[in-house]
């Protein structure tokens, strides 16, 4: 699209009043191929920050015009016509704008790249931050230029107010840009402006640092603080970060967690589908309980499961199983979901073993589908995460709860059961504790039992008459509040199952009760151990009585 000069140049200054008075895309178009030759910096800034105004996201399709526009001001960056401001508004306004453009304007950031590295002493500390985050939401990789706006913006960090250190740490955490100098300042200076932050920055904040794998307690501190206080102003895809980065981080807090489940549980509906699976996933790795918010979960994801993606079916899954919760409406659709095979195609390795694992915790069968792509991930090296030899373990053990031929070769299923024991081994301080005092009682017992499926009891006390009782001292990773996480509950009926075990649980909570007080410990021991026996007592009597029936049937 050549462009025309008018025979009457027009003023500056009146070009520019005609830029930003433009009220659509294409009069913005008109006014740069009628007088595009006469644009300075300014004018060209300009015009791409109206074109982000008068386009409000990223909406902009492919064409000549745009294309023109792009090289056009490409060909100005490379001739030194911008300066540092002008490379920040026109990188900030592309950046808002093109979308599926982007083809037409990666020439252009590589420009803007080349031109801002060596005068990044000359940005203004917003203008660091708008251009980091500029090529971060264009996805547009370069080393040079993050280097040295990760300089300047540690040299000048006390000058970036909470938006400017929100946008910088996001887009170094989206563009995947380590710079530990960096987010140390940053998180100096972000603990001290907490108050000033609004929801979206202390989201944005907590999320990229989460993104990035930087955790200072010192910061998440205050950003819990300040988000516990302003709850309320909060949006659903905010809540569903902050929960995320503080679950991420295993950061501990518990009143905010509190906060935000009552506030997504008043705003569920407002939630995306990926909203909603990674708030059902914080909250199940935080292993924080919320059954009111779990309730609207499963209500809020079987209503959108049909707009979930891969990984959010898996995650979910995960998520509900982990907290415990079966949820069979919301089970039913993940199982629907699991076996679409436009999405089922684009089920990870990973994805695949948590699906499978999250059935076999609820009990339920692993669709088909999904099955048979798992068993194909088994068969490569793709599949080799460090809990995926134990997830497939569980869920084998699943197949032969309920009388199924093992799907795997037994080469396999060694494999798994070996990584499976190898992660089971461990004590407590809690469990040696127990068993001090059972010590004291003179209670013959056993520690760290492998049993034949490859599960470890923490202790197994053998009784005189033959009998054992399974004690398990479960701290509280086991558990989701006060209630036992999926874990649990497939360890308990799994032994049961295969194995016969009946397992007495001695939660961490109800141990801190009686702390300090040995005589009370001993007291609480003898209480499970009668009650062991008296259970032991009533199995034998029922086993006696079915036995005599059958005979009487035969």
């Amino acid at each position: 699209m050549p462009m025309a000069v008018e025979s009457q140049p027009i003023q500056p200054y009146e070009l520019g009043k005609r830029i930003l008075a433009a009220e659509s895309v294409d009069e913005l178009f008109s006014i740069f191929a009628r007088h595009g030759g006469l644009y300075s910096g300014i004018n060209v800034s300009a015009t791409w920050t109206r074109l982000a105004k008068l386009t409000r996201g990223p909406t902009l399709s492919l064409d000549e015009k745009l294309l023109t526009l792009a090289l056009h001001s490409k060909s100005m960056v490379e001739r030194g016509e911008l300066n540092a401001r002008a490379l920040a508004n026109v990188a900030y306004a592309v950046a808002r704008c093109t979308g599926k453009a982007r083809l037409y304007t990666t020439p252009l950031f590589s420009a803007i790249a080349d031109a801002s590295t060596p005068q990044a002493y000359a940005f203004k500390p917003q203008e660091l931050a708008n251009t980091v985050w500029a090529f971060a939401k264009a996805e547009h990789k370069s080393a040079e230029l993050f280097d040295a706006m990760a300089r300047e913006c540690v040299n000048r960090v006390d000058d970036l107010n909470p938006q400017d250190i929100a946008n910088v740490a996001w887009a170094f955490a989206t563009a995947g840009r380590s710079s530990p100098e960096l987010f140390e300042a940053l998180a100096t200076t972000a603990t001290a402006l907490t108050e000033h932050y609004n929801p979206q920055d202390l989201a944005n904040t907590a999320w990229a640092f989460a993104t990035a794998g930087y955790f200072p307690p010192y910061l998440f501190d205050e950003i819990a603080s300040a988000a516990t206080a302003g709850i309320d102003q909060f949006k659903p895809q905010e809540l569903a970060n902050m929960a995320w980065a503080f679950a991420t981080g295993a950061h501990e807090a518990p009143s905010l967690f509190d906060a935000i489940a009552a506030a997504a549980t008043a705003s569920i509906q407002g939630f995306t589908p990926q909203g909603l699976s990674n708030t059902a996933w914080a909250f199940a790795k935080a292993g924080h309980a919320s059954p009111p918010l779990f309730d609207a979960l499963a209500s809020a994801c079987t209503a959108q499961m049909h707009r979930f993606i891969a990984q959010d079916v898996s995650n979910t899954a995960w998520a509900f199983a982990t907290a415990g919760y079966g949820a069979p409406a919301l089970f039913d659709a993940l199982t629907l979901a699991s076996t679409l095979p436009s999405r089922l195609d684009r089920f990870a390795p990973q994805h695949l073993i948590n699906t499978a694992w999250a059935f076999a915790v609820v009990d339920r069968a692993t669709p088909d589908a999904l099955a048979t792509k798992l068993l194909d991930c088994c068969s490569s090296d793709t599949w080799v995460a460090r809990e995926a030899p134990r997830q497939l373990h569980q869920w084998l053990l699943w197949n032969r709860e309920h009388g199924l031929e093992p799907p795997v070769p037994e080469s396999l299923s060694d494999k798994c059961k070996a990584a499976f024991v190898a992660t089971e081994l461990s004590t407590s301080s809690l469990q040696l504790q127990v068993e001090s005092a059972l010590l004291s009682m003179g209670v013959s017992f056993r520690s760290e039992v492998i049993t034949e499926i490859g599960y470890s009891i923490d202790i197994v006390v053998d009784k005189e008459d033959g009998g054992t009782v399974g004690i398990e001292v479960d701290g509280p990773c086991h558990f989701i509040g006060r209630y036992p996480n999926g874990n649990s509950l497939l360890k308990h009926r799994q032994l049961r199952n295969l194995e016969g075990w009946r397992l007495y649980s001695v939660p961490w909570w109800e141990l801190r009760e009686i702390k300090g007080s040995a005589e009370r410990r001993r007291a609480y021991l003898s209480r499970i151990l009668e009650h062991a026996a008296r259970s032991r007592a009533i199995d034998a009597q029922r086993k006696s009585v079915h036995t005599q029936q059958s005979q009487q049937n035969t």
